[in-house]
């Protein structure tokens, strides 16, 4: 039977249109390099999905990852949380968007072993699709349209990217705790709970100093690494760990966690219930003086630090 004109039309326009499609889901999500120390890596497969922000569990984040290889559409989905595909990275660069568009990067390279780059993306970030569904445009370190290398941490680094991403999947974010009716309003101090949260304070900016200190102190508290504990360890890290070297370990991150907790706190006031308490609280971090509210829960009939919200400066 001859193919009359219109159904020939109809034809090639549904072969152009599949061959468009086919076109487009054959096209890389992004396009671009991650140089570190004089070692280029390609970069050409991207993910975005939504999950609670690293230091705030209540506040939404996106994360897109740029990444040298894959992450399957099926790992993403089998993941428990943004974590595990963070382990999962082995070169490219992790953004990370707030809700201000704020763009916090992550460089991981081969280069730079198991350590990773963190900075803020300044103007090298150019969005032409930011969110909620799509993310799309280009990330470039400073100097990289000369082809010129950034001095950053002690590596010398360069980066140009473009993608275009459809975020695939929204981990939970941890809803935002709040106060009873019959709460308890409380001043300069904050009551019990204020007292309780002075105590951690002063005891998380005390920590050991050295690491014969720690040592006493974990195995006084039944918590030298347990056999089982290496085993754990040594599967996440991909080779042995001695009991030695995670005590080394857990001393470093001992001395960070000094280093990172506020020191002369102060309650400004707040409010609290039978099980739960929001305070508003002021305290020295990371060299300046910060606000945030903390959130202490009645565990075993005592009032316990649970966490803290993202400080702001007070200057």
């Amino acid at each position: 039977m001859p193919v009359t004109f219109r159904k020939a039309v109809f034809l090639l326009l549904a072969t152009l249109s599949a061959l468009s499609a086919i076109a487009q889901k054959s096209s890389p999500p992004v396009k671009g390099f991650v140089k570190v120390d004089g070692k280029t890596i390609q970069v050409k497969h991207a993910i975005a999905v939504t999950g609670p922000a690293p230091f705030d569990d209540t506040q939404k984040v996106t994360y897109l990852f740029l990444t040298d290889k894959p992450i399957s559409a099926r790992t993403v989905e089998r993941a428990q949380s943004v974590a595990d595909l963070r382990k999962l990275m082995s070169g490219g660069i992790r953004v990370q968007l707030d809700d201000s568009s704020t763009a916090h990067l992550s460089i991981r390279h081969p280069s730079l072993g198991d350590d990773a780059i963190t900075t803020g993306a300044g103007f090298g970030f150019k969005p032409t699709a930011n969110g909620p569904d799509r993310y799309a445009g280009t990330l470039q370190s400073f100097g990289a349209d000369r082809n010129e290398d950034e001095e950053m941490f002690g590596h010398k680094l360069r980066y140009d990217l473009a993608f275009d991403v459809s975020v695939s999947r929204q981990f939970p974010v941890t809803p935002k705790l709040a106060l009873s009716p019959k709460a308890k309003k409380v001043g300069p101090g904050g009551g019990e709970p204020g007292k309780a949260y002075l105590a951690n304070c002063a005891k998380a900016s005390n920590l050991p100093k050295t690491q014969k200190e720690f040592e006493k102190m974990l195995a006084k508290e039944g918590g030298i690494p347990t056999d089982a504990d290496l085993k754990e360890m040594s599967k996440e890290r991909g080779k042995k760990v001695t009991r030695e070297e995670a005590l080394a370990m857990l001393f470093e991150l001992v001395k960070l966690g000094s280093e990172l907790a506020p020191k002369n706190c102060k309650v400004l006031g707040g409010g609290y219930d039978e099980k739960l308490a929001i305070l508003q609280v002021e305290a020295d971090v990371l060299g300046g003086r910060s606000r945030t509210d903390a959130i202490l829960e009645k565990v075993d009939g005592a009032w316990t630090v649970t966490k803290h919200g993202t400080w702001t400066s007070v200057n």
